[in-house]
């Protein structure tokens, strides 16, 4: 399992003149809460593995890397972090169940846990 997100505002105002993007969450940067960190331009680089433990029963872990910034991300004007994640989740027939644990920079610790689905389909058309 691996994955990129990345978010840019082609704008021309000022940065903090619109809505940034939250970072944080289950679906986004593990190491911190959903609105905790946001910014108008990142990117979010993961590697992991999703081990099936029973037939409804999945175990992940991996790491993330996160650079962000009020400017660009292609220069040298860029915050970056990273987190290692571990998750147990479980596909029931109503919705799925997921817990997760993050560990950041300075051994901060997440905990995140969900019923249902986090999918937004407009999520990039409201910046």
């Amino acid at each position: 399992m691996g994955g990129v997100d990345l978010g840019y505002l082609f704008r021309f105002c000022a940065a903090r003149q619109v809505d940034p993007y939250p970072l944080g969450g289950a679906e986004g940067f593990m190491a911190y809460s959903k609105y905790e960190i946001s910014a108008p331009h990142y990117r979010i680089l993961q590697a992991g593995l999703v081990y099936s433990l029973f037939k409804n029963v999945y175990l992940q872990g991996g790491i993330q890397f996160l650079n962000y910034g009020e400017d660009e991300l292609w220069g040298n004007s860029y915050e970056s972090a990273h987190c290692f994640y571990a998750g147990l989740g479980i596909s029931t027939i109503l919705a799925p169940i997921r817990m997760n644990l993050a560990v950041g920079e300075k051994g901060r610790v997440s905990t995140m846990f969900a019923i249902g689905y986090d999918f937004d389909i407009f999520r990039y058309s409201r910046k």
